[in-house]
């Protein structure tokens, strides 16, 4: 009996680079051929109880210094011109979905992982899958999940994965 392997990919800044993938960032100043472009400092901020917070940010923010659960006033104090998108949460929620239908070529056992949605965490995303006899298909298990991490790079997301026996 074979035991059973579980391929987690994590995408620690899924909110952010969803957005940005989204062809109408022009509205962000970010689409525009010969300027900054993705690689602007962008953040993606909720209205909580606490005030504005930023939930996701790209890299060039995160280097920057901004992270997620900053409020909103103090990232721009450090970058005046930080482009920011408020958070969707039914966007995201399809969005997971069709990342979802994605992952279910390599195992028809993928599910998303619950995140704890806080300000700190809110951004992020998994996906798990039983990849339990199906590695074997895709050159096995390193390769699997280095095929994926290289899609989802493809795709403007960046991602980790990792396997287990649970």
């Amino acid at each position: 009996m074979s035991r059973r392997r579980i391929l987690c990919l994590w995408l620690p800044l899924l909110a952010a680079e969803r957005e940005l993938r989204r062809p109408a960032m022009a509205h962000h100043g970010l689409a525009a051929a010969g300027e900054d472009g993705p690689d602007a400092p962008f953040a993606v901020a909720e209205g909580l109880p606490s005030g504005l917070r930023l939930v996701s940010v790209n890299r060039a923010a995160m280097a920057a210094g901004l992270g997620p659960g900053m409020a909103l006033t103090d990232a721009r104090a450090m970058i005046p011109g930080l482009a920011t998108a408020m958070r969707n949460r039914g966007a995201e929620t399809r969005f997971r979905a069709g990342l979802l239908r994605w992952a279910q070529r390599f195992s028809p056992w993928a599910a998303t992982e619950k995140v704890e949605d806080t300000p700190e965490r809110g951004g992020e995303g998994g996906l798990a899958l039983d990849i339990t006899g199906c590695a074997h298909l895709f050159g096995g298990e390193a390769e699997m999940a280095a095929r994926m991490v290289r899609e989802l790079a493809d795709l403007g997301l960046s991602a980790r994965a990792g396997i287990s026996d649970s």
